[in-house]
């Protein structure tokens, strides 16, 4: 029976976020931009592995809350019995940040915008900094072929329209890529729609409150960490999410800063190809930008010799200067 009602919210959460977001995977772009420093990009160069960070550890206090603080709003504004009683269950958990420190999610960021000024500024180190452009198919692709048992791969369909697609129940913990929602009328249509169908659902679920709540739970996770505040609108950002599954706690990464401590998790994608672009910030002097560009050309090209040395087909990574000028920080 709970199986049942889990298959039966997941795809009513899916179909729910399809409707009030108009979400479609014809929308992906053909490239989405990872802006970062380039340490970062020749780590990201030498280990062909991009890091997801836990949602606990992000940089907005927000993250992950704005769906919650929507749905107690809208429980508290009917008059109902049983959203009375899921506030119970709620209201705690918010005290405590459950629905941060206890989640599964962990987020790797990218955005539409290329050679955007706030996002260097705010993501990519000044003049020290870099954005990778991916191709998001391949690079879900990738991802999601690593992850096989290393005796069910074969090569990997590369158009994955199928992976594009929101499916919310998926074996072997999903990798997906979906854009965050700014707009604080789709969230609350979002929010609106979910509470009908939590009072639809409970005439048949013969569960507890705790119990029917979990399985909502559950599924609305991987939709909290898409709905942001909209002062973040200028990002434009997509999210790559990766749900920790069975196992892989042996993988996770840690990294020291001045407040705390991060979590995060490799996501490897053993080939070159997802890379399709790379563009360097300008420096305070032209020259130095241009010497920069051309070692790090270099630098790409013998990563690229070394992978594929015995391979006739080589990845082709273009590798240019922001049209951007120079500002100090």
């Amino acid at each position: 029976m709970q199986d049942n009602l889990t298959y039966a919210v997941a795809n009513c959460v899916k179909d729910i976020l399809r409707e009030v977001t108009q979400i479609s995977p014809k929308d992906m772009p053909d490239i989405i931009w990872h802006y970062t420093n380039r340490d970062t990009l020749f780590k990201i160069l030498e280990t062909r592995e991009i890091w997801s960070t836990h949602v606990s550890c992000l940089n907005d206090t927000s993250e992950c809350l704005i769906l919650y603080d929507k749905l107690i709003e809208e429980f508290k504004s009917r008059n109902c019995e049983l959203f009375h009683a899921l506030l119970s269950q709620i209201e705690p958990k918010m005290l405590n940040k459950h629905f941060i420190m206890d989640s599964k999610w962990f987020v790797c960021s990218f955005s539409r915008n290329e050679d955007d000024q706030k996002l260097w500024d705010r993501y990519a180190s000044g003049e020290a900094g870099c954005a990778i452009g991916f191709d998001p198919r391949k690079l879900l692709a990738w991802i999601n072929y690593n992850r096989l048992p290393p005796g069910t791969r074969s090569h990997p369909t590369l158009s994955l329209s199928q992976v594009l697609e929101l499916s919310l129940i998926l074996d072997n913990a999903p990798i997906l890529l979906l854009p965050t929602y700014y707009d604080e009328t789709i969230q609350r249509s979002f929010v609106k729609n979910i509470a009908d169908e939590i009072l639809k659902h409970w005439n048949n679920a013969s569960l507890s409150d705790e119990e029917y709540w979990a399985v909502w739970e559950d599924q609305l996770s991987v939709v909290a960490p898409l709905f942001k505040h909209d002062q973040y609108q200028y990002e434009n950002e997509l999210r790559l999410l990766h749900q920790l599954a069975s196992g892989e706690e042996c993988k996770l990464k840690y990294q020291s800063h001045e407040s705390m401590t991060t979590r995060h998790l490799p996501l490897c994608y053993t080939e070159y190809f997802p890379i399709q672009r790379i563009i360097v910030a300008q420096c305070r002097d032209q020259e130095l930008t241009n010497r920069s560009v051309e070692n790090l050309k270099e630098a790409v090209d013998a990563h690229i010799a070394h992978a594929y040395a015995n391979r006739l087909i080589r990845p082709v990574i273009t590798v240019g200067i922001s049209k951007l000028p120079f500002r100090s920080q």
